[in-house]
């Protein structure tokens, strides 16, 4: 019973939710089975109910049955999905306007339907939000005025291009969003889709003049971005939108678009382009004025320490500092101390402060492997930067085994940088700075070498980078 979905169901649902979910199976409009009032009660105040105590508590005197309580929970789940979709639809307005229109039509009551249209259109003009959604409900309104003229044999409907129109804009902003989700999957994870359409689609919008769209230029810069990792102008138009049209999207949506301009500038930036470092800092900065980055509350771990190496990139020092504490307490538990202890490490390695740094990273534990190892790559550039060799020598050789110990549980992608970095390492701490063929040799190898974190920071020990 308890890993039924509608147990699950109730765990997630607010006590408000829960309250107006009593009210609504109690009424006897949805619901005329006392003992499925009953059971709702049951579950609500037993943690940990089973089949058999819920059928005592239901049927005291009659044998137990497993079925029979099983029936009740199958109704009782019907209900409970017609309260989330009339919880939905409640907190939506335009939606559930246009759901009474349809009705409306259907029963052919003229004026209701009318005013009822009318109601949708002022509701929509006031929304916020001006995203392909926005377009799909101008779309559907528009359908249920061209249904209600033909029903009463009007033949011709005035505005039927504001129909055409807004459907254009919802599909073509649609194929282009879900065209940039297709792309970042096969980027990331390999797969494979059939992109058809998106060629016509494209010299659509161009032919007719559709970019200044923000539904569409967000989606339509992004492709551009994501298809050619060296067209900066698509990445600066997809930044001028967000400035300029960021309150036209919803959180959640502004969430992804903004990750997809980051992971831009984060490739501009891997290649040692670095005047991305602050094209990117801007972006945190943008979306954190925004609180894009927090969801249900929470920080992710992975974005907080982006912005803090992109911010100690740029030497935002106190600008980091005061990030580092105000977002580290909304880091899910189980990880803050160690992103905070690192955080504030590389913060402290940052400005030449080597002891404070040292200790903080020696306090960080194997909560997170990617952290872990990142401490370690701190560390080793802060024992090459004090010179203490025997400490540097046994620390690159343990991680060496470390990496080696579990291959299983590193991409191969991981596993060979980090084995560059030990290589580039050891290269640097037995190089002779005096041979200046075999030291630009060194440079030449780094600097072609694919996979390599810490790429610059090997290239500033040898002298060629301020």
């Amino acid at each position: 019973m308890q890993s039924s979905k509608l147990i699950k169901i109730f765990r997630v649902l607010s006590k408000k939710q829960l309250n107006r979910l009593q009210k609504f199976v109690q009424s006897p409009y949805h619901n005329q089975h006392k003992a499925v009032e009953q059971l709702l009660d049951y579950v609500l105040a037993n943690r940990r109910c089973s089949y058999e105590k819920a059928h005592q508590y239901l049927y005291p005197k009659q044998p137990i049955s497993i079925q029979k309580v099983r029936n009740l929970m199958s109704y009782l789940q019907k209900l409970v999905d017609k309260f989330l979709i009339y919880e939905s639809l409640e907190n939506q307005d335009v939606p559930s306007q246009l759901a009474l229109a349809s009705v409306y039509r259907k029963q052919n009551l003229q004026k209701a339907f009318n005013n009822t249209i009318t109601q949708s259109t002022k509701l929509l003009e006031k929304t916020p939000h001006k995203n392909a959604d926005y377009y799909h409900q101008h779309y559907q309104l528009k359908t249920e005025e061209y249904l209600f003229n033909k029903q009463i044999k009007r033949t011709y409907v005035d505005d039927y291009q504001a129909l055409l129109d807004n459907f254009d804009i919802y599909y073509l902003a649609n194929k282009l969003k879900l065209s940039v989700i297709g792309l970042t999957h096969e980027a990331f994870f390999g797969a494979e889709y059939k992109h058809e359409l998106l060629l016509e689609v494209l010299k659509c919008v161009e032919q007719r003049d559709l970019i200044d769209v923000p539904a569409i230029s967000v989606y339509y810069y992004s492709y551009q971005a994501l298809v050619d990792p060296n067209n900066s102008d698509a990445f600066f138009k997809l930044k001028e939108n967000l400035q300029q049209h960021a309150s036209l999207f919803p959180a959640e949506e502004l969430r992804d678009i903004y990750l997809l301009a980051i992971n831009f500038g984060i490739k501009r930036l891997n290649t040692g382009d670095e005047n991305f470092a602050q094209e990117l800092f801007e972006l945190y900065q943008m979306g954190l004025e925004k609180d894009i980055f927090l969801e249900e509350g929470k920080f992710s771990r992975f974005t907080f320490k982006n912005i803090v190496t992109i911010g100690l990139k740029v030497d935002a020092f106190e600008w980091v500092q005061e990030f580092i504490h105000e977002f580290s307490p909304l880091l899910d538990l189980p990880y803050r101390a160690d992103y905070q202890n690192y955080n504030l490490a590389k913060w402290h390695y940052a400005r030449k402060d080597y002891k404070q740094a040292m200790q903080l990273l020696l306090d960080v534990r194997l909560s997170d492997r990617s952290i872990w190892m990142g401490a370690r790559i701190t560390l080793l550039k802060i024992y090459y930067e004090l010179q203490e060799i025997s400490a540097l020598e046994a620390l690159l050789e343990s991680f060496r085994i470390y990496i080696q110990r579990h291959k299983k549980d590193l991409s191969e992608y991981l596993q060979r940088s980090y084995l560059n970095f030990i290589k580039y390492s050891k290269k640097l701490l037995n190089h002779n700075f005096h041979d200046r063929k075999k030291t630009l040799q060194l440079i030449e190898t780094i600097e072609k070498e694919q996979h390599l974190p810490e790429r610059n920071w090997l290239l500033f020990q040898l002298g060629i980078m301020n």
